[in-house]
């Protein structure tokens, strides 16, 4: 079983981001970007588009995402040719601080039953813009309960499958996972 995604050491559990090559990314990078400039000190075109999660899946590691239509999953190879060909570039991965990884992987499982194959939750958009504007002004989740898109799944899953409220937001966006690295509450692997 391959355990390494991009040269560094996965397991179940894991949270990935990655900056995306498309008009989506770019647009991410212009609404997020000065805030994760103001974060981290780094380039604001290198703000993550894309939140994932590592799981297992039939004897094997996979990469666990929600996109358009519907969540799936990715193999290691696929995904490392994505990072080959520039399709995604500043890959960061992340362990949940001072949790086991057996209550990780518990997570990683949550997902597979309750988000793989489920639709991705492009209702959301509106309002997830507006948050990106405004601010949270609803404590509600944006979108529809039975859809998620690429950060909500992991939100859920650490809430649900893990019982650790990692996000402590129902609308958290990849800057949401910069934000827990920058607190201390997830710990970039590398």
């Amino acid at each position: 079983m391959n355990t390494k995604l991009n040269g560094i050491e996965v397991w179940p559990g894991v949270i990935g981001s990655h900056r995306s090559a498309s008009r989506f990314g770019w647009l991410m990078g212009l609404v997020f970007g000065r805030r994760y400039k103001n974060l981290t000190d780094g380039l604001w075109i290198n703000m993550p588009s894309h939140n994932f999660g590592i799981v297992a899946w039939a004897g094997e590691l996979w990469v666990g995402e929600s996109v358009s239509p519907v969540a799936k999953l990715t193999s290691f190879a696929n995904y490392e040719r994505l990072i080959e060909d520039g399709e995604v570039r500043n890959v960061q991965l992340f362990e949940v601080c001072k949790m086991s990884k057996k209550r990780q992987a518990a997570a990683a499982r949550w997902w597979i039953k309750n988000v793989l194959g489920k639709d991705y939750d492009s209702d959301a958009f509106f309002r997830l813009i507006l948050k990106a504007i405004f601010g949270d002004w609803f404590p509600s989740a944006a979108g529809k309960d039975w859809k998620w898109w690429c950060t909500e799944g992991w939100k859920d899953a650490y809430k649900n499958g893990a019982h650790h409220d990692l996000y402590h937001n129902e609308n958290p966006t990849p800057l949401t996972n910069i934000k827990r690295w920058v607190e201390g509450k997830l710990r970039l692997l590398s």
